[in-house]
């Protein structure tokens, strides 16, 4: 699995807080994968595919995934919110 600068960028805005506006050329996309989906997501994301899965927080932020690329990080849910 990989990390879409876009999701790179989504997830040190929305996650961590950090304001970038570019992802550093050093960074690369699949360490930042490793970092954004934890490591007992990735064999349920391998085995069912695209889609939603959350990764953080009692999965108020969730990643979507297409092709093994994460591609976006969604912004977290409302607390006691519905999906």
């Amino acid at each position: 699995m990989t990390a879409s600068q876009h999701a790179i960028l989504r997830f040190a805005q929305r996650v961590l807080g950090v304001q970038m506006q570019t992802v550093p050329e050093a960074l690369n996309p699949d360490q930042a994968a490793r970092v954004i989906v934890p490591p007992r997501l990735w064999p349920v994301i391998q085995r069912l595919g695209d889609g939603e899965y959350g990764i953080r927080n009692g999965d108020r932020y969730r990643v979507v995934v297409k092709r093994m690329v994460i591609i976006t990080v969604l912004p977290p849910r409302p607390l006691g919110g519905s999906p």
